[in-house]
């Protein structure tokens, strides 16, 4: 979700999460259906794309050095 614009954030939070219909959520923004739905389909293409640039990242934050021997750094 860090991936969205709030606008996005929002009507997917509604939409998915809360279970709100899209008319709901249009009425609550006071916004029309279809700008709900634009920003719906825009914020899954967002997170499709987020998703897969985290499935492309193979480097690890933090790999630990097995090779390091405790012993040496003891001396």
């Amino acid at each position: 979700m860090a991936y969205l614009s709030k606008l996005q954030r929002e009507v997917i939070t509604r939409h998915y999460l809360q279970g709100k219909k899209v008319q709901d959520i249009a009425d609550e923004l006071g916004v029309p259906k279809g700008t709900v739905l634009s920003r719906l389909s825009s914020g899954r293409e967002q997170m499709r794309k987020g998703l897969e640039s985290m499935e492309e990242y193979e480097k690890q934050s933090y790999i630990p050095d097995l090779a390091y021997d405790k012993t040496q750094a003891m001396g």
